[in-house]
């Protein structure tokens, strides 16, 4: 097994959360998003058995039920999940860790955590989310304002900043 933990540009994660049971993946991930947020460190947990870290952070915004989480699955992906209050929905990115390289591949899964928390990326829902049928999708904000076929869909943001919903009859 490849050695994630040796020596790069990140230091790795120390915590009081039992930091030698940390999994080398998930180290190098917490390494990355907590050296972004700190606070977020409050919100992590780890799963027994292999050291799988497990961070769910509710929005900063009071009285948003919305919630951020990333974990390490059991075969060594993570998930970034983000859970809303339209319809109860969930939208989910797979990141995939490979062994040629994993400093990488951590480097762009807490990007695209960023990207969610600075609302660069947003979660759009296109009707018909009321049935359940799409849950949604993760769009980089600049792609979606630029699409002219905006007529039925909900956005969320982190902070709720670009927050819309709009149902209109199809024409």
């Amino acid at each position: 097994m490849r050695d994630f933990a040796a020596p790069g540009a990140l230091t790795p994660y120390v915590s009081p959360l039992r930091d030698a049971a940390l999994s080398p993946a998930s180290r190098l991930l917490a390494a990355n998003l907590l050296q972004r947020f700190p606070e977020w460190e409050r919100f992590a947990a780890i799963h027994d058995p292999g050291g799988r870290l497990d961070l769910d952070v509710p929005a900063p915004s009071p009285g948003r039920r919305h919630r951020l989480v990333i974990r390490e699955r059991p075969e060594g992906s993570f998930e970034v999940l983000y859970e809303h209050d339209v319809a109860s929905a969930r939208v989910v990115a797979d990141f995939l860790f490979t062994p040629d390289a994993p400093r990488e591949d951590a480097a762009e899964t807490a990007d695209f955590v960023a990207g969610i928390v600075a609302e660069e990326i947003l979660i759009v829902v296109e009707a018909p989310w009321y049935f359940g049928v799409n849950h949604g999708r993760f769009i980089p904000r600049k792609a979606f304002f630029a699409r002219a076929d905006r007529a039925r869909f909900t956005v969320v943001s982190w902070r709720g900043t670009f927050d819309q919903r709009r149902i209109l009859p199809v024409p």
